[in-house]
């Protein structure tokens, strides 16, 4: 019985080193998953800063890219009004310059009223036959 003893006490002695050596390994294995982690961690953490401040740039030159674009507005609309004013202008001048003329001499205008009267009441008439 004594060999018997001594043979279990090997076998525990040899279990206990294989339980060991588990527990050690599996204790580095772990200490380097948690420095991967904390390097994939750090590495991620960098990688969301630029992208906040490649956020940030592109956001300020989507600001300046529309100000530009606002104040390019505004000075089209501005030379619109100006070149429509302009051109009331011109439309009252003519206006006034017509109203003359058919005030110092209306002939031609009742003449130009008659021939558009009959050519109207022409082109009416064919359109009914």
């Amino acid at each position: 019985m004594a060999g018997s003893d001594h043979d279990e006490d090997k076998d525990v002695a040899n279990i206990k080193r294989t339980v060991k050596a588990a527990a050690s390994e599996t204790a580095r294995r772990a200490g380097e998953l948690v420095d991967d982690v904390s390097d994939a961690e750090a590495g991620l953490e960098h990688r969301l800063n630029e992208l906040r401040e490649e956020l940030g740039s592109l956001a300020l030159r989507l600001e300046d890219y529309a100000a530009d674009r606002i104040g390019d507005a505004r000075d089209i609309v501005v030379e619109a009004g100006h070149q429509g004013a302009r051109a009331a202008r011109n439309v009252g001048r003519q206006a006034n310059a017509v109203g003359q003329a058919v005030r110092e001499d209306p002939l031609p205008t009742v003449v130009a009223l008659g021939v558009i009267a009959l050519l109207t009441a022409m082109f009416l008439s064919r359109r009914d036959h």
